[in-house]
């Protein structure tokens, strides 16, 4: 109830985000460095995605640690992980590159929400799993690291294009 209960706030608080198009967004004076930066992240995020469905299918093989992948909830929430990463690079690469410009499909909420819940979970969970995992593999530090780094970069990337009051 409580993600309905933001949902319907976030209507009232910022209801011109949700009738918002793609052609609406700023463009500032740092948009090819914007774009750049936002690509890479979209790279790395999209890498550290498909690493967290391998991991959840080969139980913590190629760099993962096998101890963080036995049960079903641990592998539930591995694979979870992936998906939710690689939607939030694809809405972040949408909102930038101005995907659907000008049509019905370039509207902003749905790449919006998709880049909000991927950069949380690429930001939350790699820092909170590289910090708590003491004995992780050298790899597999690195990858959470990244992920968590790709959060912080696509997180500031969405607030400089979307304008939020």
């Amino acid at each position: 109830m409580l993600l309905v209960a933001f949902v319907l706030y976030a209507r009232t608080r910022w209801a011109r985000v949700f009738s918002m198009r793609t052609q609406d967004l700023r463009v500032g004076v740092l948009r090819p460095f914007q774009t750049l930066l936002v690509n890479v992240a979209a790279v790395v995020a999209t890498g550290y995605g498909v690493l967290q469905l391998v991991w959840a299918v080969s139980g913590g093989a190629l760099g993962g640690d096998p101890s963080a992948v036995q049960t079903a909830a641990q592998k539930t929430f591995w694979a979870a992980q992936g998906p939710l990463s690689i939607a939030g690079a694809v809405g972040l690469l949408a909102l930038v590159h101005r995907w659907g410009h000008g049509s019905r499909t370039g509207r902003v909420l749905l790449p919006l929400a998709a880049t909000g819940v991927g950069t949380g979970v690429l930001f939350a969970s790699g820092l909170y799993a590289a910090m708590v995992e003491g004995g992780a593999s050298p790899v597999r530090l690195l990858v959470l690291l990244l992920g968590s780094a790709s959060g912080l970069l696509m997180a500031a990337a969405l607030r400089a294009v979307v304008p939020v009051p």
